[in-house]
């Protein structure tokens, strides 16, 4: 039986590292709630491609990636991001939680 057909409470425990989600690092506020992302991609974006990522501060960094950072109200809005991130043919280096005061 493969993992992922187990129930939840029945699958094994595959953490990896203290940042892995779990039940004793619950997600900020819970995941239909906003929370504050850094997502970092490889390359430098254009400006007029930055205009798509409405809400969000787009920052080209000396590493050669690019920075977007801001609220993300919900999963589903963060998905998205990911999605048009893939559909530009960009690729995706991290997606971070920023965990301030009103998220913790």
């Amino acid at each position: 039986m493969a993992i992922s057909a187990l129930p939840i409470g029945k699958r094994p425990n595959t953490e990896r590292n203290g940042n892995d989600m779990n039940e004793i690092d619950p997600w900020p506020g819970g995941l239909d709630d906003p929370a504050r992302y850094e997502i970092r991609i490889d390359g430098h974006i254009d400006s007029e491609w930055a205009d798509g990522f409405e809400g969000m501060s787009v920052t080209p960094q000396t590493d050669g990636t690019t920075l977007l950072s801001g609220l993300v109200v919900d999963q589903a809005a963060l998905h998205g991001l990911v999605r048009k991130v893939g559909g530009l043919g960009m690729t995706l280096v991290s997606i971070n939680v920023v965990r301030t005061d009103d998220n913790e």
